[in-house]
């Protein structure tokens, strides 16, 4: 998982079952090098929309000068 808030960035790797992560919002996230057995769970407070996520880069780098 590689994460950056704008600021820094860093990749924390996942090798063990046991092992996750909980994210905070805000952050900027790659998600790559799944093993084919890998699961994800996403546990959210909303239901999911579309209109709720930033997909590009420039787009993460102008809302975070806004916030």
């Amino acid at each position: 998982i590689e994460l950056n808030n704008g600021k820094e960035s860093t990749t924390i790797k996942l090798e063990v079952g046991k092992e996750g992560i909980l994210l905070m919002p805000g952050l900027w996230r790659r998600l790559r090098n799944f093993s084919q057995d890998a699961i994800i769970l996403v546990v959210a407070d909303n239901e999911y929309d579309e209109n709720d996520y930033i997909r590009d880069w420039q787009s993460y780098s102008e809302w975070l000068n806004n916030v």
